[in-house]
């Protein structure tokens, strides 16, 4: 969705839209956690790395600003021609019918705070809550979107050796 205009060639900033987000996320390794919205078409990536960020045991807890580029977590949204994208994340296994990536949207400002939950099992699985604050993403083209402040409980994230 474009900006709204001014009318002089202005924008007034990014749309304010949530896209059908769902309420709830799903999550793997050391970790990502994504959501989709409601057709399936648009995935909130949200990346992390554990040691990098400072978590450690359950209570811990780091924020990130979007804006200042890291290493240690990152935020897209990835979009796709049509449903099916879901079985790209957190899977060994692809097959030919899955679409492929249209584009990419790049987190630009706002900020994730990152919480460890609960430790389980030797320190390979977990639960992680992420918060999102004002947070903007940028399309390749440069249009600006506003993703609505949520908050995903308790994610299951981390590996399993094998």
């Amino acid at each position: 969705m474009p900006p709204s205009s001014t009318g002089s060639g202005a924008t007034t900033g990014p749309t304010r839209t949530d896209a059908g987000w769902a309420d709830w996320a799903q999550g793997c390794s050391n970790f990502i956690v994504w959501v989709t919205n409601a057709d399936k078409q648009r995935f909130l990536v949200i990346r992390g790395q554990k040691e990098q960020l400072g978590l450690s045991k359950a209570g811990d807890s780091a924020t990130i600003q979007l804006e200042n580029s890291t290493k240690a977590a990152d935020l897209q949204v990835d979009v796709y021609p049509r449903a099916g994208g879901d079985k790209r994340y957190c899977t060994d296994v692809f097959d030919d019918q899955m679409p492929e990536k249209s584009a990419t949207w790049k987190a630009v400002s706002g900020s994730i705070t990152f919480t460890i939950t609960s430790m389980a099992d030797q320190d390979t699985i977990y639960l992680v809550t992420v918060s999102l604050a004002n947070v903007i993403v940028e399309s390749p083209n440069g249009t600006k979107e506003s993703i609505p402040d949520k908050t995903f409980s308790d994610v299951r994230v981390g590996a399993v050796p094998g």
